[in-house]
């Protein structure tokens, strides 16, 4: 890629991948990481992770038994949004309801709005 807008001069550390595929990979764009979790249950087979891909960061998985506004991860810098994000996320105990999934600004995330023994995916 150029440094400038229609430019012809090349900036290596926008360096691009064309896949096989057709697909295009950035040099930021990363491959999906177990993120480490404390003091929550994970979903077998869907296991809490996360990854870069166009300098959208993805957050997925389910974990269980969370307590409310209680932090049970953290992503590593560069990964975090530049001030608190709040989502909508399922929430399932007897039935399904929704909660609210946060990544605050230093990386951290929990959720708020599930009752005791729910599951939350991510």
């Amino acid at each position: 890629p150029s440094t400038k807008e229609q430019g012809d001069t090349w900036d290596w550390s926008k360096k691009v991948e064309i896949r096989t595929d057709g697909t295009v990979k950035q040099a930021t764009d990363t491959n999906w990481t177990n993120l480490k979790t404390t003091g929550v249950e994970t979903v077998p087979d869907r296991p809490l992770k996360y990854k870069k891909t166009g300098g959208l960061v993805t957050v997925m998985g389910s974990i269980r038994n969370p307590k409310n506004t209680v932090i049970f991860a953290t992503l590593p810098e560069g990964f975090r949004p530049p001030q608190d994000v709040a989502f909508p996320v399922v929430v399932v105990t007897g039935s399904t309801t929704a909660g609210e999934f946060t990544v605050q600004k230093g990386g951290g995330l929990f959720v708020n709005g599930a009752p005791a023994n729910a599951t939350c995916h991510l």
